[in-house]
């Protein structure tokens, strides 16, 4: 392992010092800058043969604290936003275009930390850098579509907030159910058992797709599935496979002293079942009439539809006394928009693309713990409260 400490004057050339790592074919292992009164400190470890005389030479010495110009103050009109990289892994010429896409959006950076451990955690690969930035207020909107777009470009997510929103505010994070905390759509293996999976399939997609009501869709989905029966169901829910992180995610937020939600178009037949394996606290979805051991067919009168888990969740909130700014709202298809856009932070995960584009946040490139780093957790404060 090879490591650097050494200063600049300026934000803008962390950019180019990245380049430089990446033209010599290391491996970047952590990048820290820290911004101190007038220069900016810099650590770098990584992977490979020695840089020395490299980065001397771009560096061309100690920084001069000469005619420096100090940040601007956020009684200027300005705000501070923290950018989060996520990835499998983050390479020095990735997070070089997202310190220059900054610099080019008039973004100072303030600092820059490695959220993730060194090494593999024990839910999987992933790499994480949080960015803390400064410009003009209110630009949030305007620099999220940039970012993600960015963000496609080299692989990364690439999301962007408002410092404000700190995470020891949060309170509950709320979760959908098929596709975010399991992988699969309950309903179409239901309907592969029963012999209707290609149908039942057509429907569902274009139902997360946002293409058709999903009230609709779901009474016709549900009415394919009479005659299956309680024993399929049970066989089902044994085998749920969770998503990657998922165990992880929730120990963590227990620890965190976080409560957890649930919220499903799917069926509390299954729901219940995680609500049990992951210790969820509430638990919202739709009943599952059943008739001598199997389905009917039928469906209750209230469909847990998307503008129905806003309004739970808004429910929930008035019986907590928390303020939607305490809460998270994480999904994956067209139905969960409403209650990602109500809440403090909303979270796509491994989303559709109406969903994507219309969430503040995007998480496409890990597993479900990649949320923690939006929250600005690293691995090292989990670890140390273990």
């Amino acid at each position: 392992m090879q490591h650097h400490t050494f200063s600049v004057l300026e934000d803008n050339e962390l950019g180019d010092l990245l380049d430089i790592v990446a033209q010599s074919h290391v491996k970047l292992v952590n990048f820290y800058v820290e911004k101190k009164d007038s220069f900016f400190q810099i650590d770098i470890n990584y992977e490979g043969p020695n840089l020395t005389a490299v980065l001397q030479a771009w560096h061309q010495g100690p920084c001069h604290t000469d005619n420096v110009i100090a940040a601007p103050s956020l009684e200027e009109g300005l705000e501070k936003y923290t950018v989060t990289l996520i990835g499998r892994s983050i390479a020095a010429a990735q997070l070089a275009r997202v310190c220059k896409a900054l610099n080019l959006k008039n973004l100072n950076i303030l600092g820059l930390r490695r959220l993730s451990g060194e090494s593999e955690t024990i839910s999987g690969k992933k790499t994480c850098y949080e960015i803390l930035t400064i410009g003009k207020a209110h630009l949030v909107d305007k620099l999220r579509p940039c970012l993600k777009k960015l963000g496609e470009e080299i692989g990364l997510d690439c999301c962007i907030n408002q410092t404000s929103w700190r995470r020891d505010q949060i309170a509950l994070v709320v979760f959908d159910m098929d596709s975010t905390l399991i992988q699969c759509e309950c309903i179409d293996e239901m309907a592969r058992r029963h012999g209707v999976g290609e149908k039942v399939s057509l429907i569902t997609a274009a139902a997360m797709r946002g293409e058709i009501d999903f009230s609709a869709s779901f009474t016709r989905r549900v009415a394919l599935l009479e005659g299956l029966s309680e024993a399929t169901l049970q066989e089902i829910t044994a085998k749920l496979p969770l998503t990657e992180g998922v165990v992880y995610l929730m120990q963590s937020l227990k620890k965190m002293g976080l409560k957890t939600a649930l919220f499903s178009g799917g069926f509390y037949y299954f729901a219940n079942h995680l609500k049990d394996t992951l210790a969820i606290d509430f638990v919202y979805a739709n009943e599952l009439p059943m008739a001598n051991g199997q389905v009917t067919g039928k469906v209750s009168s209230l469909i847990v539809d998307g503008q129905q888990k806003k309004e739970k969740l808004m429910e929930i909130a008035a019986g907590e006394k928390l303020h939607l700014s305490q809460i998270v709202a994480v999904g994956d298809g067209a139905n969960d928009l409403p209650m990602i856009k109500v809440a403090g932070m909303g979270v796509a995960f491994h989303a559709k693309p109406l969903v994507r584009q219309e969430a503040a946040n995007a998480i496409s490139t890990v597993g479900l713990d990649g949320l923690l780093y939006l929250l600005g957790v690293s691995d090292d404060e989990l670890n140390k409260s273990d």
